[in-house]
């Protein structure tokens, strides 16, 4: 299993920002996307050590996470779009932890 880079909370709220349905999904399914999505995540995180590879980095992992079905497709979409708005000239409140 890939390391916790991303919390597992995080991954999860992505996912049920991309499916509300999976609220009444057993913890075995969300879990099942989570390990799915995950290493996706996990390598876009890395890959702000390199910027310069940055947008290959994510066309790959966007790719491997379509792999995954259209909710892990929708949670990387998501992942992504908030760092990339963190990492361009927008206010940083909302990246701030």
């Amino acid at each position: 299993m890939a390391a916790a880079i991303v919390s597992t909370h995080l991954i999860e709220d992505l996912l049920l920002e991309a499916d509300p349905a999976l609220e009444n999904s057993s913890s075995s399914a969300i879990r099942a996307l989570v390990v799915s999505v995950r290493p996706r995540l996990n390598a876009v995180v890395k890959g702000l050590r390199h910027p310069s590879h940055l947008d290959r980095i994510i066309a790959r992992e966007r790719s491997r996470a379509d792999e995954g079905g259209p909710v892990c497709a929708a949670a990387f979409a998501t992942f992504v779009a908030t760092v990339l708005e963190c990492l361009s000239d927008q206010p940083a409140q909302r990246c701030a932890p």
